[in-house]
């Protein structure tokens, strides 16, 4: 019984049902799996907005970014970098630094400005070093960045709004290392007041 050509002017080729079946049912799975992982981060992005200063969201999101990558470079027999190279890039992170009128006393603001731009130098360094633990799968000191960004995020935010005491209060109670990240003169200006 011919069931399909092999090619124009050959013979024909008896071709088993189950062979087309099997495709089929692997193409559904695979579709569904699509769906899942498409909706899948999303809950982590839904709970990350409601708690925006937790980073340990953003270490999970990158954790299954990375993940995707990987498995889409094995997928397309492509290395992970042409890939990389279809999206459209990362957005633009960097938040604008917001200058509240009232500063801790004689703390110029283009000192101020300078000392917020490179505090926040360090959260993204810190961001950074997070990605690469998450590569390392060194899941512990990945939380452990991820935790110091969250902080070190909050107390930006409060010197933004011009929160110093809240600010000096917070950064007093971080450890010794994360309390570094903090610009001596900033840190000093904070301490004098």
């Amino acid at each position: 019984m011919c069931l399909r050509p092999q090619t124009v002017g050959e013979g024909c080729t008896v071709v088993d049902p189950r062979l087309e079946q099997t495709v089929r049912q692997c193409g559904r799975d695979i579709d569904q799996l699509l769906g899942y992982l498409n909706q899948a981060p999303r809950r982590y992005i839904d709970d990350a907005v409601q708690v925006p200063t937790d980073w340990g969201y953003a270490g999970s999101l990158g954790y299954i970014r990375k993940q995707m990558f990987e498995t889409a470079s094995q997928i397309a027999g492509r290395e992970i970098d042409s890939i990389e190279d279809l999206l459209d890039g990362p957005a633009d992170q960097t938040a604008p630094i917001n200058i509240p009128t009232k500063r801790p006393a004689g703390y110029p603001a283009d000192h101020f400005r300078e000392d917020l731009q490179a505090f926040q130098s360090k959260i993204d360094r810190r961001i950074l070093d997070g990605y690469a633990y998450l590569a390392g799968r060194d899941y512990a000191m990945a939380g452990a960045m991820f935790d110091d960004v969250s902080d070190m995020q909050q107390a930006s935010e409060l010197l933004q709004q011009g929160e110093f005491e809240r600010a000096a209060t917070a950064i007093r109670n971080w450890d010794t290392v994360v309390r570094d990240q903090v610009p001596q003169r900033l840190y000093e200006a904070l301490y004098r007041s």
